[in-house]
C-alpha cells in the first residue's frame, strides 16, 4: 500500500460528546483538567485529584487539601478507578465524523459530515484503537501536484478516476507518465494518433505521422494541378488526384509534352554546365593550395640554407686568423677548440633540419603515401586468379593500385608485384614493398626502387618471391591464409616527366 500523509481533525473531548455531559463531574478540583489519561487518587475520606496535583500539594505540605487529614506520601492514597473507568465509558462520535478544516484558514468550528464521514459511535476508551483502523481518515493525495485532502476510504476512485495528476499512458504511442490533465493534450501532438485525412472527401484514418506522406503520395483527394499546366495545358483549376487519368485521356497533351521536353533538356545542359565550372574550379583550388605549400616548404629550405651560410663564414673566421695576429697562448687555443666543437654540433643539428626539409624536394613538390595491402585466402585465390588487383587508392588527382600475379607475369617460378596508375602523363616515383615475414621481422622481404611510370607503364619486381614459397611455408608468410605487403609510394606531382618531341 502507497505512504500517504495523514491529516487528524484537532478536536477536544467535548466536541465529540454524543450526549450532554457535565464536564466537570470529571475534571481535577484543583487543576480542572479532565481525568483522561489520568491516574486519580483519594484520600480517606474519599477526595480525589489527579496523581500531578497531589504530587505537588505533598511536597508542600503533608495533608489532603480539602479535609486536612494527614496524608505523608502518595503510597497512603487509594487509586480511585472508578472515576476513571467511568468516564473512559461516556460515549463519543468518531473525530472523523467531522469535515476537515484547514487550520491554515483559522476556522476551527467542527461541522458535521452527514454525508461522508464516520458514523460509529464508540466510548473514549476506543477513541485511539478506533482511529488507527478508521476508514474515514483524512489523507493527502499522493500524487505530485495534487494538494487534496481526501477520506482513506474515497482514495481508491479520486486516484482511478477523479485525480488530474493521477499517472497515465498513451495507448496509441504507449508513452507512460502523463498525467491526466495533460493527456487531451498529449493526444493532439501524438504521432500514433489515429486521425481522419485533412483532405475534404478522403475517409482514410491513420496514424498523424503518416498523415504528410499520405497526402504527398496516396491520396486520391488531394487538389493537384495537370503536370503540364506550365507547358501549355487548357485546363486551368485544379481537381482531385484521383481525377488525373481522366484529365490526361480527354485532353491532348502533346504540344505540352514537347515543350516540358525541351525545357527539361534545357535545364540539364545548363547543369552540366555549372557542373564542369565547379569541378574546374576545385581543381584550381587544389593546384594553388599545393602550390602553396610548396612555396612555404621552398622558403624554408632557404632561411636554413642562409643560416648554415652565414654559420660557415662565421666558422672560417674564428679557425684562420689573418695573419698580421700574433700566435695564441695555449689557453685561447683550447678555448677556441671548444668553441669550435660547440658550432660544429649547432651546424650538424641545422644541417639535419635542412636535410628533412630537403627531403620534400626532388625536382618539384613530394606527396607520400604508406598503407597494408592484406590478400585474404591468398593460396586459394593464387590457384585461382592468375592476377589480384588490390583496392584503388589516390595520391593527390591521381589514381594508383597494386598488382599482384602469383605464378609470375612472364616467368611461373616467381610471383611478380607491381604499381599501376591511371596518370596520363609520365610521372617520377619512388617505391618501397615489404613482404612481411611472421617468424622473423629482420628476414622481411625489401624490394625498392625509384622510376618513371605512366598509364601504360606499370613499374615493380618481375622476380619478387619464388611462387612456391608461400605454400611450402606458410608459417613464415601467411598469417590466417593471408599475404601482407607492406608499400611506402613518394610521387612528384608538380614535374610531370613530358614527353620529347622534335
Amino acid at each position: 500500500m502507497a505512504e500517504y500523509t495523514h491529516y487528524f481533525i484537532q478536536y477536544n473531548l467535548t466536541d465529540i460528546f454524543y450526549e450532554d455531559v457535565n464536564i466537570e463531574k470529571y475534571s481535577c478540583s484543583i487543576c480542572y483538567e479532565s481525568v483522561y489519561k489520568k491516574e486519580i487518587y483519594q484520600c480517606k475520606e474519599i477526595h480525589w485529584f489527579c496523581k500531578t496535583c497531589w504530587a505537588e500539594s505533598l511536597f508542600k505540605k503533608k495533608e489532603c487539601m480539602i479535609c486536612r487529614c494527614i496524608v505523608k506520601s502518595i503510597s497512603e492514597l487509594s487509586r480511585n478507578r472508578f472515576i476513571e473507568q467511568d468516564f473512559l465509558n461516556i460515549k463519543v462520535n468518531c473525530p472523523n465524523s467531522f469535515k476537515y478544516i484547514d487550520e491554515n484558514k483559522n476556522n476551527n468550528n467542527k461541522i458535521k459530515d452527514l454525508e461522508n464521514g464516520c458514523k460509529d459511535i464508540i466510548t473514549i476508551g476506543e477513541i485511539e484503537k478506533h482511529l488507527k483502523q478508521c476508514k474515514f481518515t483524512h489523507i493527502k493525495c499522493k500524487f505530485i501536484g495534487c494538494n487534496k485532502i481526501i477520506r482513506l476510504n474515497q482514495v481508491e476512485k479520486h486516484e482511478k478516476e477523479q485525480c488530474e495528476f493521477r499517472l497515465e499512458y498513451c495507448r496509441y504511442c504507449d508513452t507512460d507518465g502523463i498525467t491526466s490533465r495533460s493527456l487531451e493534450n498529449h493526444y493532439k501532438e501524438c504521432p500514433k494518433f489515429i486521425v481522419k485525412c485533412s483532405e475534404n472527401g478522403c475517409t482514410v484514418q491513420l496514424e498523424r505521422s503518416q498523415l504528410e506522406s499520405h497526402i504527398e503520395k496516396q491520396c486520391q483527394m488531394v487538389m493537384i494541378d495537370c503536370p503540364y499546366k506550365i507547358y501549355g495545358c487548357e485546363q486551368s483549376n485544379r481537381f482531385p488526384k484521383s481525377n488525373l487519368t481522366q484529365h490526361l485521356s480527354s485532353i491532348n497533351h502533346t504540344l505540352a509534352m514537347g515543350s516540358m521536353i525541351e525545357s527539361q533538356s534545357l535545364q540539364i545542359k545548363e547543369t552540366n554546365i555549372k557542373y564542369e565550372n565547379l569541378l574546374n574550379k576545385i581543381n584550381k583550388l587544389e593546384q594553388l593550395e599545393t602550390e602553396s605549400k610548396c612555396d612555404q616548404l621552398y622558403d624554408k629550405f632557404y632561411q636554413f640554407e642562409s643560416k648554415i651560410d652565414k654559420k660557415l663564414n662565421n666558422l672560417q673566421l674564428d679557425l684562420y686568423p689573418k695573419d698580421n695576429q700574433q700566435p695564441q697562448q695555449k689557453e685561447q687555443k683550447e678555448q677556441k677548440e671548444q668553441k669550435e666543437q660547440q658550432e660544429r654540433i649547432k651546424f650538424d643539428d641545422l644541417f639535419e633540419k635542412v636535410s628533412k626539409v630537403n627531403s620534400y624536394f626532388i625536382n618539384g613538390c613530394l606527396l607520400k603515401y604508406k598503407n597494408r595491402w592484406s590478400i585474404s585466402n591468398y593460396l586459394t585465390e593464387s590457384r585461382k586468379y592468375r592476377k589480384i588487383t588490390s583496392p584503388s587508392f589516390k595520391i593527390y588527382d591521381k589514381k594508383f593500385k597494386l598488382v599482384i600475379y602469383p605464378q609470375g607475369k612472364d616467368d611461373g617460378s616467381y610471383t611478380s608485384l607491381f604499381l599501376k596508375s591511371d596518370s596520363i602523363n609520365p610521372i617520377k616515383v619512388f617505391y618501397k614493398f615489404v613482404l612481411l615475414n611472421f617468424k622473423d621481422e629482420s628476414k622481411n622481404l625489401i624490394f625498392k626502387n625509384k622510376s618513371i611510370m605512366d598509364k601504360e607503364k606499370s613499374v615493380g619486381c618481375h622476380y619478387f618471391i619464388k611462387s612456391t614459397e608461400p605454400g611450402k611455408k606458410p608459417e613464415v608468410w601467411l598469417k590466417d591464409d593471408s599475404l601482407v605487403i607492406d608499400f611506402s609510394i613518394e610521387v612528384n606531382i608538380n614535374n610531370d616527366i613530358k614527353p620529347l618531341e622534335s
